[in-house]
């Protein structure tokens, strides 16, 4: 958050602004980031390396990352518009919920010690990538852009028997000043026709409505507020 509030003010002076954070642990969601952002007035582009969770396309051990990448620009209301998502079929974190609920997997999510595929949260141990060599490149080019270039090569640094293990993750975050390029108010309403043209689209059949970036997580959000947050049954209680 410190590299986000200086890069924002920073923007402000200048229109853009490019922020190297390295070496912290677990960053959480990437999205809060661009998203606090884009709250500013400013539109942001995230990219985030970490720890090797997913095979490289073609190969059957964990050597990448799940590098997600979020990108948030101010929305026509109060909420930003905001992508957040891994070069993996799954997140590990949603991939690690379904393991410890017993949840069958949905095929293609992951592969076992032996490098197979499979849909047994038993054996699950690898993650696949998303697009398969698309995934697999997006992730290793972020490693290039966040921690090579932040001299903390993550990959390497896991690679090596003797290197530390710590969990560790970088990241890269290019901020521009709206009002730097054209006036704040007419970048929203632009964003907001756009928006609307969207949802006016004929729908394939079984969808109900076209979800913008960032919405279905605005519902489970405010849904999450109201119900609480469920756990698997076997979750202990203090």
């Amino acid at each position: 958050m410190k590299a986000a509030a200086h890069a924002v003010e920073t923007a402000r002076q200048y229109g853009v602004c490019i922020a190297l954070v390295h070496d912290t642990t677990h960053t959480g969601a990437i999205g809060r980031y661009p998203q606090w952002v884009a709250e500013q007035g400013c539109a942001c582009v995230m990219m985030n390396g970490g720890p090797p969770f997913m095979a490289y396309h073609g190969t059957r051990t964990a050597n990448l990352g799940t590098s997600p990448i979020s990108i948030a620009v101010p929305g026509p209301e109060a909420a930003p518009l905001l992508l957040d998502m891994a070069t993996s079929v799954v997140s590990n974190g949603r991939l690690r919920q379904a393991i410890a609920a017993g949840e069958t997997l949905p095929e293609g999510w992951a592969l076992d010690t032996e490098g197979k595929v499979t849909t047994d949260p038993k054996k699950a141990a690898v993650i696949l990538p998303l697009g398969g060599p698309k995934g697999s490149g997006l992730s290793l080019m972020f490693e290039c852009l966040t921690g090579i270039l932040a001299a903390s090569p993550l990959l390497i640094m896991y690679a090596d028997p003797a290197g530390r293990k710590r969990h560790k993750q970088s990241a890269i975050m290019i901020v521009l000043d709206v009002e730097m390029f054209r006036p704040l108010a007419e970048f929203r309403r632009d964003v907001g026709e756009l928006v609307a043209m969207i949802r006016k689209l004929p729908l394939q059949q079984g969808f109900d409505e076209a979800l913008m970036p960032g919405e279905r997580g605005e519902r489970r959000a405010a849904a999450r507020r109201i119900e609480g947050i469920p756990l698997p049954p076997h979750c202990g209680r203090n």
